[in-house]
């Protein structure tokens, strides 16, 4: 990985911590501006049978960020809220319940599930006998979607496991939406991409030159093809972990020729071009 692609993995997720520190991020402090979003859920709980319980996360502001990046655990702090009905707090009294963790909760970006971790928090009683439980978590890791402008919404199912002392007990509570609610859309755009090749190749006359070309992305090596053109002939070749061996076609009188180098992207992975020179000797 070269000095470059390590020091534009570091701003993207130096941009992510940012955000998340300002409060730009889901349910951050210091989010005076957040709006809250709120999806009810269907929950079905155990001598009592369904009941309603409102989910709020705080709508994220979130960056453009390049499309195929990994995303560590941890970046991206994430609180909700959740009403508990009196008759549901009860039996969690019961059993000696006083919170919740909210388990397989999955916040989703298109099709890309961004998992969150760690959604827990205790119950506050309020004067209906309903609970109000602030859970607080982060996100899983992840890699970003494809390039495109991606909707983001609260799951459509989840369980609701209630804690004592923190510790999860062995009850569960499923809960679905038909309609979760959305969260506001994500881009992603494709990432950068950095092609190397020697300046200056040597090759004899009536030899084949074969020149090694390398290109990296953000994340690594890129896939996808590059095509070498010298005058009007091409050669294309596939790149393998982002490296390839063109063999270019014999050139058969000596001299200084100009060779093209087109990479032309992936799924994740803007183009490049590159020129670069073979000399050919007696």
């Amino acid at each position: 990985m070269t000095s470059r692609t390590i020091a534009a993995r570091t701003a993207v997720v130096g941009t992510i911590t940012a955000l998340a520190s300002a409060g730009l991020v889901a349910g951050t402090a210091g989010t005076a501006a957040a709006v809250p979003v709120t999806t009810t859920y269907t929950c079905t709980v155990p001598l009592v049978g369904d009941v309603q319980v409102p989910v709020s996360l705080e709508k994220p502001e979130l960056p453009t960020v390049p499309a195929g990046f990994p995303v560590p655990a941890g970046m991206v702090p994430l609180e909700a809220a959740a009403s508990v009905p009196a008759a549901v707090a009860g039996l969690l009294g019961l059993i000696s319940a006083d919170g919740g963790a909210l388990t397989g909760f999955s916040v989703l970006a298109g099709d890309t599930a961004i998992p969150v971790e760690g959604l827990a928090g205790n119950g506050v009683a309020q004067p209906d006998g309903s609970l109000l439980m602030k859970a607080s978590g982060h996100n899983g890791a992840f890699t970003s979607p494809l390039p495109g402008t991606h909707e983001l919404t609260m799951p459509a199912t989840f369980a609701l496991v209630p804690t004592s002392g923190g510790v999860l007990t062995t009850y569960s509570i499923p809960c679905v939406s038909d309609a979760p609610a959305s969260l506001g859309q994500l881009t992603t755009v494709k990432q950068g991409s950095e092609m190397s090749a020697k300046k200056v190749t040597k090759v004899k006359k009536g030899k084949k030159a074969k020149l090694p070309v390398s290109v990296t992305n953000m994340v690594g090596g890129a896939s996808g093809d590059v095509v070498a053109q010298v005058g009007a002939k091409k050669v294309t070749k596939a790149l393998t972990d982002g490296k390839a061996r063109i063999a270019l076609p014999k050139l058969k009188k000596p001299g200084t020729y100009k060779v093209t180098l087109s990479y032309l992207g992936d799924a994740i992975t803007e183009a490049a071009t590159k020129t670069v020179k073979v000399k050919v000797t007696r």
